[in-house]
């Protein structure tokens, strides 16, 4: 049986462990404003967690290449039961970069209709054979960002939250905090949603 406090522990663990690692010099001349990214990290260990909770039953693909009508999109990831996609997921680890989520919220919303009408899928991956999957309006879509703290502004927040609810678009704020003090906020919510899954 899953124990989701001790996996729960172990994401922000793992969070604040790549953040911290974004801030250390790589040079003793170089000087960097602002800490390196932490996306391709955070994915990952949101998929491995997400794999954990779902107690390895669902396969997930990570940013892999979907191309519809000759436009490519690369979703952060997505959530496959029996050959068909039952989660779309966008992870925003950096969520003062859309303080105002309203672009994000629409390429998610866009990427979904563009799934949706082709109603079947080919995912490609560097590495890997690509795998042909099914896509239907049934497909839940996840925005998830990391700590409320990045986010802006309590109403900057709950307009994002609003606006995703319209477009069909469960937002979670995983947690409160800076990434290497982070304490609950929507992870329960995430879970809950994970396991209707």
């Amino acid at each position: 049986m899953k124990n989701i406090d001790k996996l729960t522990n172990e994401l922000k663990d793992n969070i604040s462990k790549v953040w911290t690692e974004t801030k250390e010099n790589i040079g003793e001349n170089i000087f960097r404003g602002h800490t390196r990214s932490i996306s391709s990290d955070v994915e990952d260990a949101i998929a491995v967690f997400t794999s954990s909770v779902l107690e390895n039953k669902f396969e997930i693909y990570i940013d892999s290449s979907v191309t519809v009508n000759k436009k490519t999109n690369r979703p952060d990831f997505l959530i496959i039961k029996d050959g068909k996609v039952v989660a779309l997921a966008e992870i925003k680890s950096n969520m003062g970069y859309c303080r105002n989520a309203t672009d994000t919220i629409n390429k998610i919303y866009e990427m979904n209709e563009r799934f949706k009408n082709a109603g079947t899928i080919e995912c490609k991956f560097s590495n890997q054979e690509s795998r042909t999957v099914k896509y239907s309006k049934d497909t839940k879509l996840l925005l998830i960002a990391l700590t409320s703290q990045n986010g802006g502004k309590t109403a900057s927040i709950m307009k994002n939250i609003n606006y995703a609810k319209s477009k069909d678009i469960n937002h979670f704020l995983l947690f409160n905090g800076w990434y290497d003090n982070l304490t609950n906020r929507d992870i329960d919510q995430y879970v809950s949603k994970l396991n209707e899954l």
